[in-house]
């Protein structure tokens, strides 16, 4: 329960907190407690808070094992997935010797999200030739980037039918002012 209420803080994004949450996390030396504070900070859905702290990634003031998550979560989430491809892009060669041999193959798996033909172009030209270095790098790619054209393929497929039950039920729905 501990976690799911520290990760629905962390949604909220007040800065205050997250500024708490920071500042014990560097003096937590219980590697699962920091985890949960950390698992807050990741929680953010404000681009300019996962730009603040991606940085932490490539310093000690944590494991990097244990920083990577702002990555990942970043990149999981539509708000912030072009925060973390940014950061990902302009520091993969500082980002992969912190990380155990052969990481650089599964982080193809950030761009796991995407689900347009622009950010499938971009994702496999940034890591062609990058996470295909690695063991298991070629095949994570191709994975990767087969699961990326099945969600486009499929959002075609079913863009006009799910468009069209939303304009016919728009009617239905009372709007409803904000306070």
């Amino acid at each position: 329960m501990l976690d799911v209420t520290l990760g629905l803080a962390g949604e909220a994004g007040e800065p205050s907190l997250r500024a708490k949450a920071l500042a014990a996390a560097t003096k937590e030396p219980d590697r699962a407690e920091r985890g949960r504070l950390l698992g807050l900070l990741a929680e953010s859905p404000e681009p300019s808070a996962v730009k603040a702290q991606l940085p932490l990634i490539l310093t000690d003031t944590f494991e990097t094992r244990e920083s990577m998550r702002f990555l990942w979560a970043a990149s999981g989430d539509f708000r912030t997935r072009a925060t973390a491809f940014e950061f990902l892009q302009t520091n993969w060669e500082r980002l992969l010797p912190r990380l155990p041999k052969d990481a650089g193959a599964g982080l193809v798996w950030m761009a796991g999200g995407v689900c347009s033909e622009a950010e499938r172009d971009a994702a496999r030209a940034f890591f062609d030739g990058r996470s295909t270095r690695s063991l298991g790098g070629p095949r994570n790619f191709a994975l990767a980037m087969e699961g990326i054209d099945l969600c486009i393929a499929w959002r075609a497929r079913h863009r006009d039918s799910v468009t069209s039950f939303f304009e016919k039920r728009k009617a239905d729905v009372p709007v409803v002012a904000p306070k």
